[in-house]
């Protein structure tokens, strides 16, 4: 037997404004800069396997902010 999910409910306070979510964005843009350059002269392999997994995942977090600034024409295509 299936169930079904009630949809998630949004809350006011994990709404971003326009201007938080273009400050998320460059936030994170920053950090993958920053994360990038520590990998160019990273030599230690342990240190750039974690490198890698940080850079995955600020990069989905960046995707996300995006994605949503988007949709919500903060931001251009």
């Amino acid at each position: 037997m299936q169930t079904l999910r009630k949809p998630l409910k949004t809350r006011k306070s994990d709404q971003l404004s326009e201007s938080d979510e273009k400050a998320a964005l460059a936030a994170l843009k920053k950090e993958l800069d920053q994360l990038h350059n520590g990998f160019d002269v990273a030599t230690d392999p342990i240190l750039i396997d974690s490198l890698i997994y940080q850079i995955m995942s600020v990069n989905m977090r960046y995707k996300f902010y995006l994605n949503k600034c988007r949709a919500d024409k903060v931001v251009g295509k």
